[in-house]
């Protein structure tokens, strides 16, 4: 398949069931550069990490965690940045709460 925009098809989301008809989720990630390439996506418990790959450097701008989810409430979020981590910790607080996300939830 082509790729209208150029080479770098970015980030990837799959969600659906696998054969045993439980819930399934694929990530996948592309980079810009050389740099970008150079790292891996692994699953640490209800997490998917984007991470250095080997011995290189951390970097906040390239490494994150991806993927936050939580089999019991249904709850994933999904980001390429340090906000996953907050934005899943917002919504799990609302759910056991029974409260909806309104307006001024984020500035809370």
């Amino acid at each position: 398949m082509n790729n209208p925009n150029g080479p770098n098809p970015g980030r990837h989301l799959f969600i659906g069931l696998a054969t045993d008809g439980s819930p399934a989720i694929a990530y996948s990630v592309t980079g810009h550069s050389p740099q970008g390439g150079e790292r891996q996506a692994r699953q640490v418990e209800h997490k998917i990490i984007i991470g250095p790959i080997a011995n290189q450097q951390y970097d906040p701008l390239r490494h994150y965690k991806a993927v936050e989810y939580d089999n019991n409430s249904g709850i994933m979020v999904v980001n390429n940045g340090i906000q996953t981590e907050a934005t899943f910790e917002t919504y799990t607080s609302l759910h056991r709460m029974e409260s909806p996300p309104v307006g001024d939830t984020w500035k809370k």
